[in-house]
């Protein structure tokens, strides 16, 4: 899990949308962007950050975080990996 110790600035919960299933959504646990089209994510801020990122950067609701994130693993996601990306520190 590279949540605990992210080496990407926790990219993933401040750029990418998370989708949360329909059983989450009607859990009523998770604050759903209202501009949500067929696939519900969870809000973000209007810097694209996610809502239950705390101010130190770490992920608020943790113990019960949605299935997408539980599952997640930025190991290998070439998106933050790739040159240029403005993950990796190369970026210009």
């Amino acid at each position: 899990m590279c949540c605990i110790s992210c080496p990407y600035s926790q990219a993933c919960c401040r750029k990418f949308k998370v989708p949360v299933t329909v059983d989450e959504h009607l859990s009523g646990l998770y604050r759903i962007n209202p501009d949500r089209t067929v696939i519900i994510h969870l809000d973000r801020l209007p810097d694209g950050t996610c809502v239950y990122l705390d101010e130190n950067g770490r992920c608020a609701i943790y113990a019960y975080r949605p299935e997408t994130c539980r599952e997640y693993s930025c190991a290998g996601d070439e998106r933050l990996s790739r040159p240029g990306s403005q993950f990796n520190g190369d970026a210009t």
